[in-house]
């Protein structure tokens, strides 16, 4: 009996649910595993009069293993001690080399197909190549980390994977608001009375002969004559004022007097 229970417990201890991270984690290793390698056998037969070719393609496959997992060219050559701007130049000249022969730059049999500096950048854009196919799958898997890839690729994996430019187009509405005034009929009758000088009496008569027209053009009658409207007096005359004349000046008079002598 004592047996029974220690091997149930001993199965219990053994036993180990997989959490979200573990799942995360055997997919990160399932994608790093589908990946092929960066080595296919390039440096074999190349020949340099410049480099040792095996301890510098040792170095060159080490260089591209860190940048096939994100590190940056600069980065992967000053932890392997090699000369980036070596690996820059024979980067640029295998990719000039792969151009056809009217685009090529000068300087393309330098790093013609078979020599140390055309293999050395055929792996550098490899792994460069293998790279973005990794954060793509990591992008395309989601869960943590798939956010990070989306990000790397669209600054570091070249201008096929920047997002569409996005537009917006602004609109500018201009909204012009109108006040009502809802005015009571007794302020409509004083604001028409105002308007057209109507006495009440007049405003009345015109009321009621309004009721009586619309009456008769129902029926087909003639219409009533319209209420006489009462003749305002004429204004009062403005009174005349008189106009001043201007003051003439009465010429000066001069006195001769004669002195005689005594």
């Amino acid at each position: 009996m004592s047996d029974d229970v220690d091997s149930t417990t001993e199965e219990r201890t053994e036993k180990r649910y997989r959490t979200k991270a573990d799942r995360q984690q055997e997919t990160h290793d399932r994608i790093n595993a589908s990946l092929p390698s960066v080595d296919i056998g390039q440096f074999s037969g190349v020949t340099s009069k410049l480099v040792d070719v095996f301890t510098e393609s040792q170095r060159a496959l080490k260089v591209a293993d860190r940048m096939m997992y994100g590190a940056s060219m600069k980065d992967a050559c000053m932890i392997e001690g090699a000369k980036y701007h070596s690996y820059r130049e024979a980067l640029r000249g295998f990719r000039n080399a792969q151009r056809p022969e009217e685009e090529r730059s000068a300087g393309t049999d330098l790093h013609r197909e078979g020599t140390w500096s055309y293999v050395l950048g055929f792996t550098i854009d490899r792994a460069l190549s293998l790279c973005r196919v990794r954060w793509q799958l990591l992008a395309e898997a989601g869960g943590k980390g798939s956010k990070s890839a989306m990000w790397m690729l669209e600054r570091r994996g070249g201008k096929e994977y920047l997002p569409p430019v996005r537009r917006e187009q602004v609109t500018s509405t201009t909204t012009n608001t109108t006040t009502t005034t809802t005015l009571t009929l007794e302020a409509k009758l004083e604001a028409t009375k105002a308007t057209l000088g109507f006495s009440d009496e007049h405003l009345a008569q015109m009321g009621e002969w309004l009721s009586k027209a619309q009456t008769s053009a129902q029926r087909g009658e003639p219409l009533p004559p319209p209420p006489q409207q009462p003749q305002l007096p004429a204004p009062e005359p403005f009174p005349a004022t008189k106009r001043e004349e201007p003051k003439r000046e009465e010429p000066k008079r001069v006195i001769d007097i004669e002195l005689k002598e005594p």
